[in-house]
């Protein structure tokens, strides 16, 4: 029989896969351009900070699936996450090889990537990108 403590550890042990499972579901979404996948990643409240036109759900689907924004490869380097409740966060550094609009942003970013469980699943409710401040 296993204690309190035990199971709460299973538990946290569940979520935490959940969310990195989730979050490597989200890189291959954008690389494959799948719209289903995307649409059942983000929330529908999804938001967006750099460095797009539009930072709602349905424009970012629709900058992906159009092509306007091509992303070729997301690479995690490191990522720290952390959960309350209903609720994550996953932030960390990744490196992006991607266009927007024919402009190359590829480089190193830093990452936060806010969850929630909706629905039984999590799902993506904010994204903000950032450079390094040390990046010349």
């Amino acid at each position: 029989m296993t204690s309190d403590h035990e199971q709460q550890l299973i538990v946290a042990s569940q979520i935490e896969h959940e969310l990195r499972q989730t979050n490597e579901q989200w890189a291959k979404a954008l690389a494959e351009r799948d719209r289903s996948a995307l649409d059942q990643i983000m929330s529908d409240d999804f938001v967006l900070a750099y460095p797009f036109e539009g930072d709602d759900k349905e424009q970012f689907i629709a900058d992906v699936t159009t092509g306007e924004l091509r992303v070729d490869s997301l690479e995690q380097h490191d990522a720290t996450l952390r959960v309350s409740g209903d609720s994550a966060i996953i932030f960390g550094s990744e490196t992006a090889t991607w266009q927007y609009r024919g402009r190359d942003l590829s480089g190193s970013y830093r990452f936060l990537r806010v969850y929630t469980r909706q629905q039984g699943r999590w799902q993506i409710m904010a994204l903000h990108l950032c450079l390094p401040s040390h990046r010349s």
